[in-house]
This record gives structure tokens, C-alpha cells and sequence, in this order.
């Protein structure tokens, strides 16, 4: 019984440490997605970060180094932060916001800040060919700099084990950074971020290229709701 807590914990500490990680990682894009909005209307070459659309209110940016999918979106929302980042990590609000998300559920919980999920995503292509794919991540929430970041990561548990009929995703940074606008601390800017690799197998560009002007948009859904809800 003893090894069996003993692995456990370990286990779950391993989880800890790279959730932390990922949270610092998008700490550090957070910043240069900030100043890749800020410096938008210049050739600011050195920004990692490149402008290719605003829609709904959104700031919709693509990182110009990356090889694989990697994107964001930058808006505001009228309410607190504490409101907003517990909406944003809620699941059943997750398939509301996030038109791609099919299915979600926690698969174990680490402890109040840190969970692990299984979540299913479908896209369609010419409205007829439905591509699936799927990810075992874990979700958590940290503080820091008095911004709340809420980040996702793929992991391997063995509640989430391969599925041979669904390609699985690789995602390296997924989440939301939120903070309170010092003019007003019941309005909040928000950032999304998304880093992952498709998996293996057929995805095509034209859904690829769908896919980096669509789900930054997420967040204007989200700004929505909370503009319905006042």
C-alpha cells in the first residue's frame, strides 16, 4: 500500500511540475503577444507575433516561427476577473464557447487548481468530410502578477488511453490569460492561446487555415455572454 501512495504522489507531483512550467511558458507569450498588438501598425520584425485579422472585436495573431499550428486572439470582456476565469474553466461552459470542442470530462482531479481531462474535437470540411481528433491534457489555474492563467498541456493517464478510431492531438500550450484593466476592475482584458500539432495522418490546409481565423473568435462568444448577462 505503501509504494502504491508513494507512486501516487509521485505521479501527481510530476503533473505539478509540468503544469507550472506550461503556466510560465504562457506567461512569457502573453508578453509578446501584448507588444505584437501594441506595435501592430509598424515593421517590427523582431515580434514574434504577426496580425492576419480583427473580427467581432477580436486581435487575431499567428506566431511567424512556429512550424506547426500556433495562434491567439486578444479582446476585452466586461466583467471581474474572478467571474471570468471561473466561467472560462467551468467544462459545460467550454462546449459553449468553444465551437470545435465535441466533448470534455475530468478525468481525475489532482487537487482544486489542477485536473486532468479527456476532450474530443470535430471539424467539418465542405460541409460533408468531419474530421476527429482528441487530447488527454490537464487544466490549471495559477496567479500571478495579478493576471490569472488558466493553461492546458497533453499528458499521458490511464483513464485516457488511445482511441484507434480518433487521431490524437499534441497540444503544447493551450489556455487563457486574464487581468483586471487598471481603469476598470469590472472589465478584463483576455488572451487565448493555442500551440498544437494535429497529429498524424490527412488535415487539410483549407481546415488548417479555417481553423486559425475561427478559434480565436472563442472569445468573442465569451465577451457575448457576458454582455447578455448584464
Amino acid at each position: 500500500i505503501s509504494n502504491s501512495s508513494d507512486s501516487s504522489t509521485f505521479i501527481e507531483h510530476q503533473y505539478e511540475v509540468k503544469a507550472k512550467r506550461a503556466s510560465a511558458e504562457l506567461y512569457k507569450e502573453y508578453v509578446g503577444i501584448i507588444e505584437s498588438v501594441r506595435f501592430s501598425n509598424t515593421s517590427h520584425a523582431a515580434l514574434p507575433w504577426k496580425v492576419i485579422d480583427k473580427k467581432r472585436g477580436v486581435w487575431i495573431l499567428e506566431n511567424t516561427d512556429a512550424d506547426k499550428l500556433h495562434i491567439c486572439g486578444v479582446t476585452r470582456v466586461n466583467t471581474d476577473c474572478d467571474t471570468l476565469i471561473n466561467y472560462l474553466g467551468d467544462l459545460t461552459n467550454k462546449i459553449d464557447y468553444d465551437r470545435f470542442l465535441h466533448k470534455a470530462m475530468i478525468v481525475e482531479e489532482i487537487n482544486e487548481d489542477l485536473q486532468i481531462m479527456y476532450t474530443q474535437f470535430k471539424t467539418k470540411h465542405c460541409l460533408m468530410v468531419q474530421y476527429e481528433r482528441d487530447a488527454c491534457v490537464f487544466q490549471y489555474l495559477c496567479r500571478k502578477d495579478k493576471k490569472a492563467v488558466l493553461v492546458s498541456s497533453s499528458v499521458t493517464h490511464p483513464n485516457c488511453p488511445l482511441n484507434k478510431d480518433i487521431t490524437r492531438l499534441s497540444v503544447d500550450l493551450s489556455g487563457f490569460i486574464v487581468e483586471a484593466l487598471p481603469e476598470d476592475p469590472n472589465q478584463c482584458s483576455l488572451v487565448f492561446v493555442l500551440k498544437v500539432n494535429m497529429g498524424p495522418g490527412y488535415f487539410p490546409h483549407s481546415l488548417l487555415w479555417m481553423i486559425k481565423r475561427r478559434q480565436p473568435l472563442l472569445l468573442a462568444r465569451i465577451a457575448a455572454h457576458f454582455k447578455e448577462e448584464k
